[in-house]
């Protein structure tokens, strides 16, 4: 039976599918995040309306996130399309996707090195290792699943291409790369393995073919001195990937002006040269670490340097860190006649962490397990070959592989209960903060529990406040805690302390203003809101705020003004905006045009019936005081 499924790649690869399917099935009853998700699907306008040609036109030219990935907003909106907002059918896209790739890799490694078995053992470590699990069960990370489809596709293409030659197939690899960068720009350094894989085990570089001959693929992968020689340089393998490196360029410029431009490297301007440096060895280290020791998973791994008060970035983790990292490259290069394939490994996972090891910073994050997706393989494939070495010298291979089975069964344990955190946003919250605190976690969390539980969640807004005092956006949300639970005297403290420290915030300036008129107060209210306005003129909310405090304000109203406001907004969204049309209809009223005010309220009831039906009673009451001949609304 052994032999039977070792000689079939179709049937083992299926069983990695199903196995690694039925690993990650039961995220199908998990639910949407309050963590990005909301960002990328629930929220999201473009993503709700499903796939259609605005929808696709919107995915190609939006920096939407501080991201530009195309593929992963079409995704997004098919699953709508088909679905709806189903969360679970969302998460078991996500989970086809990785059991996908569990296949892919396997396929594309054997026919990469000829070698199924081992091939297959690869296949499994990537598939089963906790580390993806965050991958996997956010539905935020679709990228991710997107990227290493086209990048296993790519690799397995490019197998092709080097047994065979010629353009088309060629081709086929470069489409399939463009594809993957229009997932996740991280697959950017996918080229450089491409490069690694031509010295072992397609041993390419030391070849130059006849012109038009094609390159025959060894039966199997050498793995032992004297195998992977050659004396000429084939620079043809250079040439080749000249296409590759222009796409990965392209991909680079247009991510690093999307996420400049989306506010994405105010965490790098933030944080200087040297501790990012010092995190990015760090991180590698934790990222090899957690690879053979996978403990102290969370959502959430917080920057060292953003630490209140900071912390020099010389500390002993990030010295183990560079230890371990200068340490393994020295020994395998100096093995690498010997184990070409241990050297491959480590620089295919070296190269794929460049792009997010944190030297340009994106984020509040110190490191993050979704990273390692990539990356993995070429840890997995160094393991695995070099234990599959050692075990042939001391003719241990059988006990080797039965060590190796129990050790995949622990890793899927692991993750089986790793995926269990992430089944709805308190829970997986309330886990980070247990694993690894931080302030992130602890905004989060509070933003899940402020709709059933204002005691709670202000206690947690406190506390992100502890650990990092200038956040002024938790200082924000936290006034809106207050203010909702009747305390608005007390929200007008946090939000002047805000301000204090960031009077550039135009959503400060909103909520207190809004907290203003609200007491009375409707000079300083409105003039606080205009101040929104001219900090952020696009933002058509802060224009609508402006305009029902206007139309709305006992001691300073301007209806009029309010009025021209409201009906530019409604203009510009189609009058399909119930908040919009809501102050359309105050400013009406207050200007004595019921008609037209009853006539747009109850508009804005069809579209939100639940956050508008009570105030349409009032305009009809002002209606009816008008005309008290009126006996239905």
């Amino acid at each position: 039976m052994q032999s039977v499924v070792l000689r079939r790649p179709a049937v083992l690869a299926a069983l990695l599918f199903v196995l690694t399917l039925a690993l990650y099935w039961r995220t199908g009853t998990f639910e949407f995040l309050n963590y990005d998700d909301d960002v990328y699907v629930t929220q999201n306008a473009h993503v709700r309306g499903g796939l259609t040609w605005a929808g696709a036109r919107w995915a190609f030219t939006t920096g939407h996130g501080a991201n530009w990935h195309p593929l992963t907003w079409l995704s997004h909106q098919l699953d709508v399309e088909l679905f709806g907002l189903e969360a679970g059918a969302h998460h078991r896209t996500s989970a086809v996707l990785h059991a996908l790739n569990a296949a892919l890799c396997f396929l594309a490694l054997c026919a990469l090195t000829g070698a199924r078995g081992k091939s297959a053992l690869v296949a499994a470590f990537f598939a089963l290792h906790p580390l993806r699990v965050e991958s996997v069960a956010w539905v935020s990370e679709r990228k991710d699943l997107l990227a290493a489809s086209c990048a296993f596709g790519c690799l397995w293409a490019y197998a092709s291409h080097a047994r065979r030659g010629g353009r088309a197939r060629l081709g086929l690899c470069l489409a399939l790369f463009a594809l993957g960068l229009l997932a996740k720009p991280m697959l950017v350094t996918l080229p450089g393995v491409l490069l690694l894989l031509d010295v072992w085990p397609l041993q390419r570089f030391f070849r130059k073919p006849a012109p038009g001959a094609p390159v025959p693929l060894p039966s199997r992968a050498p793995t032992h001195p004297g195998e992977v020689t050659g004396s000429r340089v084939s620079y043809g393998i250079f040439l080749e990937k000249l296409p590759f490196l222009v796409l990965a360029g392209a991909a680079a410029l247009v991510t690093l002006l999307v996420q400049r431009s989306g506010g994405a490297f105010g965490s790098s301007d933030a944080i200087g040269l040297e501790a990012r440096l010092a995190n990015a060895l760090s991180a590698g280290g934790l990222y090899v670490w957690k690879t053979f020791v996978p403990t102290g998973l969370c959502a959430f791994h917080p920057h060292p340097a953003l630490a209140e008060p900071p912390r020099g970035p010389w500390s002993p983790g990030v010295l183990a860190g560079l230890a371990l990292l200068l340490g393994a490259s020295a020994l395998l290069l100096v093995l690498r006649q010997r184990a070409p394939y241990a050297l491959v490994g480590w620089l295919w996972f070296l190269g794929m962490l460049v792009p997010v090891i944190g030297i340009v910073q994106v984020g509040l994050q110190g490191w993050a397990e979704r990273y390692t997706y990539l990356p993995s393989v070429g840890l997995g494939l160094a393991l695995v070959w070099g234990v599959d070495a050692l075990a042939g010298r001391v003719r241990a291979r059988r006990a080797t592989l039965a060590c190796g089975l129990v050790v995949l069964a622990a890793l899927a344990v692991v993750s089986a209960r790793q995926i269990g955190v992430w089944r709805d946003t308190r829970t997986l919250l309330a886990h980070a903060l247990e694993a690894d605190e931080s302030d992130v976690a602890h905004v989060n969390l509070a933003r899940a529990l402020e709709a059933t539980d204002l005691a709670a969640a202000e206690q947690h807004y406190r506390r992100a406040l502890e650990l990092r005092p200038s956040l002024a956006g938790a200082r924000l949300n936290l006034a809106h805690v207050l203010r909702a639970g009747g305390r608005a005297e007390e929200a007008r403290v946090e939000l002047e302390r805000a301000l204090a420290s960031a009077p550039g915030v135009a959503a400060l300036h909103a909520e207190l203003g809004l907290l203003l008129a609200e007491l009375g107060q409707d000079a300083e209210g409105i003039a606080h809101l205009r101040r929104a306005v001219a900090l952020d003129p696009t933002e058509k909310q802060l224009q609508n705020n402006l305009a029902w405090v206007l139309a709305t304000s006992r001691g300073a109203a301007a209806p009029a003004e309010a009025l021209a406001i409201a009906e530019q907004l409604c203009r510009a969204t189609g009058h399909n905006q119930a908040g919009f049309l809501e102050t359309l209809a105050a400013a009406l009223a207050r200007l004595g045009r019921f008609d037209e005010a009853v006539q747009w309220q109850a508009r804005a009831v069809q579209l939100v019936p639940a956050q508008h039906e009570a105030r349409l009673s009032a305009v009809l009451a002002l209606y009816r005081a008008q005309k008290p001949c009126l006996k239905t609304p």
